[in-house]
């Protein structure tokens, strides 16, 4: 039985595995720009330096982004920094457009204490040196967004800065080189803000099927038109289907009985073993009346037992 169980649970797991990932976010919902350099961290900037964030390759049509900034120490007296927001020439490249969103710049005054520009947390000489910003990117139609930190003081700009770009649910909106825009639905797998899973089942699972979008034009992947699973992981797309696992368990049980059975049947054991019979040989001889086992004349009596098994 033990062994059963083992044989049972390798089956189980082996069709958990026919999930394909295909990263997060590809489609929809929000990251941290490349290399996730978005996430909550500090940013060390020598004086005169600059330091930028961009949106990811591929993930580059930007509904919105968010970003805020607060300094690392005391804000007063600290080295001289802004924050931009900018396009790059080309997602390759490091240069950048003319272009900026003027009500998205927060340039702090360490040495006055001041913040000047639309994303102050508190603006002029009460400022706390924090900056807080939601740009609207869809109304400007532009792609490859960065945020950009220039330290323009005479020494170090230590700041913690997170930032969040928000996606359209379709990202490509060329026509010519995307084709058309998928089609609505009221699906809420299809417009994807989690990972992308591809691929079934397996025989021991059934879908979940609130998580899976099954309508044609949502992919526009390299599995284009196909169908996929959004979820936070691989184990939301498929629960375990009890039916086929009440079978299979049931079948394993009929299976290794039967095994049995027909190994005793050959080898002529348990039910199947032949009985032995008894066969007693006796040898006469002369005894004495009323004196058992003493004898008088002849060759004393005395018997012999065997058993037979039948051929």
């Amino acid at each position: 039985m033990a062994r059963a169980r083992f044989i049972l649970a390798v089956l189980v797991s082996a069709s958990f595995v026919s999930l394909v990932a295909a990263g997060s976010g590809e489609r929809g919902g929000e990251s941290r720009g490349d290399e996730d350099c978005g996430e909550s961290k500090t940013w060390t900037i020598n004086a005169g330096d600059t330091k930028k964030c961009c949106v990811s390759l591929n993930m580059n049509y930007v509904d919105k982004l968010e970003y805020t900034t607060e300094p690392v120490g005391s804000f007063s007296g600290s080295s001289d920094i802004k924050f931009t927001v900018r396009e790059k020439t080309f997602w390759w490249s490091g240069s950048f457009t003319e272009w900026t969103v003027a009500d998205a710049d927060c340039a702090l005054d360490g040495s006055a204490g001041t913040c000047t520009g639309s994303a102050c947390a508190i603006s002029g000489s009460s400022s706390d040196g924090k900056c807080k910003k939601e740009v609207d990117i869809d109304a400007h139609d532009k792609e490859d967004i960065c945020i950009v930190a220039n330290c323009t003081g005479s020494s170090t700009c230590t700041h913690k800065v997170e930032i969040t770009f928000h996606h359209n649910h379709f990202e490509c909106d060329d026509a010519d080189v995307c084709g058309p825009a998928p089609p609505p639905t009221d699906n809420a797998a299809c417009k994807c803000s989690l990972n992308r899973y591809y691929g079934s089942c397996g025989g021991l699972e059934t879908r979940k099927e609130a998580n899976w979008c099954t309508e044609p034009g949502w992919d526009t992947s390299i599995w284009e038109d196909s169908e996929f699973c959004c979820a936070a992981s691989s184990g939301d797309c498929c629960e375990s289907d009890d039916g086929a696992v009440t079978g299979l368990v049931i079948g394993m049980f009929a299976g290794i009985t039967l095994c049995c059975v027909a190994c005793c049947y050959c080898c002529k054991c348990c039910c199947w073993a032949p009985k032995a019979t008894t066969v007693v040989h006796a040898h006469p001889g002369v005894v004495v009346a009323g004196q058992p086992g003493v004898v008088l004349q002849g060759q004393p009596i005395y018997t012999t037992t065997a058993t037979v098994l039948p051929k």
